[in-house]
Parts: C-alpha cells; sequence; structure tokens
C-alpha cells in the first residue's frame, strides 16, 4: 500500500502534455490533459504533470520532507534549465507540491517539514512556488 505522504514537481495550466514532453527529456511520473476523461475522476480543468514523485517510505510512519524534497531535486536537477524555459510560459505554473496526512493523535508522530536551501534555491531558479496539502489522519 502507498503512503498517503508524498512529494512531487508538478506543472499545471494551458498546454498539451503531450507537446511538452517533447521539450523535456525526463518523462513524467504522472501526466493528464485538460478535460480528460477518467472513469474516477472528475474532468480536470487544466493540463497536468508531476515529476519525480516520492512516497515515503519510514519505518516509524514519519514524513520527513527535508529528506524526500532532496530525493525530488537529485532527480530534477539535471533538467534545471529545461523546467526554467518550460516555465517562461506565462500559461505555464509549476509546484513543488507536499501532500500529507497531519495526525490528530499525540500517539503519532508529527510530521518533519522544511526545505533545505538547495531545494529553495531549485524552486526560486525555475520560477515555481511551493504548495503544502495536510489532510487529518
Amino acid at each position: 500500500m502507498k503512503s498517503p505522504n508524498y512529494i512531487y514537481f508538478g506543472l499545471a495550466g494551458e498546454f498539451d502534455p503531450a507537446e511538452l514532453e517533447k521539450k523535456i527529456d525526463l518523462t513524467p511520473t504522472e501526466s493528464m490533459a485538460k478535460h480528460a476523461r477518467f472513469p474516477d475522476r472528475k474532468l480536470p480543468k487544466c493540463s497536468r504533470m508531476r515529476f519525480a514523485q516520492r512516497y515515503h517510505t519510514d519505518e516509524e510512519g514519519i514524513l520527513d520532507s527535508y529528506a524526500l524534497a532532496e530525493k525530488v531535486i537529485d532527480e530534477l536537477e539535471p533538467y534545471e534549465e529545461q523546467f526554467k524555459a518550460l516555465i517562461q510560459d506565462p500559461d505555464i505554473d509549476a509546484t513543488l507540491e507536499v501532500v500529507f496526512e497531519f495526525p490528530t493523535s499525540e500517539e503519532i508522530p508529527t510530521p518533519i517539514l522544511g526545505f533545505s536551501n538547495r531545494v529553495l534555491r531549485f524552486v526560486a531558479n525555475v520560477g515555481a512556488s511551493i504548495d503544502m496539502d495536510s489532510y487529518p489522519a
């Protein structure tokens, strides 16, 4: 079973994912076009692509965003200039996305949240933002 805690680098906006994939040498983890039909989802209001999605694997169940974000950047850093060029398009937004369950019990460890200077530098250099979505555990 996959953990409900994960981090990825995502692109969203008005674009054709197939055309965008031709402009970067990294295969996305997930891709969907605006208004594409999926039996288990609503119609997407914009196109989306995810890159380097990583789930936490900590045996204690603790999300460590520092460690996971480093793994994501390990994969993305060689493509930094390509992402930077893509994000120059005003119809494309980029985000380092952190999704985690936030414990509602004192018996469950809380996540370790934060980012290294390296991660922040990459996000700033390509013109992306950071978003953190939390859900009750």
